[in-house]
């Protein structure tokens, strides 16, 4: 049976959580009476859709926009993020090490791979050709690891999510128990799938695991939507073997990389181990982050 999103907003006690379409995936704007946070900056062009969502439908404005939370280094979560804080001064928290991914000649062949699989989406979505180049150097004004707490937001702790990427996170909100988990999981054609490119095999597995644990009441997806927390779950055993069982390499960098270069290895990123190769216990959400 195919799986449908629950419709928006999410009203909570704490805040009013909205969707906003981007080109490639679902931005998250969380509402609350006097700030407001998104979950993911999309491409730069979605940057426009998000700032007439605020001022038309919620009549704010983007200066009220208190703080962008960065999943990852892909073009439809980081895309955007400089061209937010540029034109709107909004601070951006992310993971700590996320300006490697990108990093070295490999980092720019990555990019490039990363760019074209995002206009493959667009174009499988119908939303057409999109200039989505974006600055590679980057880095956030807030470097979060797995533990802490949302700066401006201490209701939100942050989880680590290897496995798509060396560096994914993802957030949860432990009093309406709500989780953003970025692409641990994507919904496609009805069904709940594991993403593509999977960099880290174990740690995607573990990854898993460790949303399991969580037994949030919504999870909320970035290639999806607003979803019921226990009907996604019942399909990770599903993904779990089929990631498992997957003819693809393991602890390396996505397989695209390797047929577009043999270069990979200048890559700063490929000639290390990630810190979350084999992610921490579920528990133990104490550590801050680092401003």
């Amino acid at each position: 049976m195919s799986l449908q999103a629950l419709k928006g907003p999410l009203v909570t006690p704490h805040f009013r959580l909205h969707t906003i379409e981007g080109l490639v995936s679902t931005l998250f704007l969380v509402e609350y009476p006097n700030k407001m946070l998104l979950f993911d900056s999309g491409c730069p062009c979605d940057i426009e859709p998000v700032a007439q969502f605020v001022s038309s439908s919620l009549k704010k404005k983007m200066t009220d926009l208190t703080l962008c939370f960065v999943s990852h280094a892909h073009p439809d979560h980081q895309g955007g993020a400089h061209r937010l804080r540029e034109k709107f001064k909004t601070p951006i928290a992310g993971p700590h090490d996320i300006g490697v991914w990108y990093d070295g000649v490999g980092g720019w062949l990555q990019q490039q791979n990363d760019i074209m699989l995002a206009h493959l989406v667009s174009h499988v979505r119908g939303k057409g050709f999109r200039r989505l180049a974006f600055p590679r150097e980057f880095d956030v004004d807030f470097r979060l690891h797995h533990g802490a707490q949302l700066p401006h937001f201490p209701d939100w702790s942050v989880v680590a999510l290897p496995g798509h990427t060396s560096h994914q996170l993802g957030l949860v909100h432990a009093l309406t128990r709500t989780a953003y988990m970025a692409d641990l999981v994507i919904l496609l054609k009805g069904q709940i799938q594991p993403p593509f490119p999977i960099h880290n095999r174990p740690a995607y597995l573990g990854s898993l695991e460790r949303t399991t644990s969580l037994a949030s009441h919504h999870l909320l997806l970035a290639h999806g939507g607003i979803f019921d927390g226990p009907q996604v779950r019942e399909h990770f055993p599903r993904v779990q073997h089929a990631v498992a069982h997957a003819k693809l390499p393991q602890d390396t960098r996505p397989a695209m990389r390797y047929l577009l270069t043999p270069l990979s290895f200048l890559n700063a990123e490929s000639r290390r181990e990630s810190k979350f190769a084999v992610p921490p216990p579920a528990g133990g959400l104490t550590a801050q982050a680092d401003t």
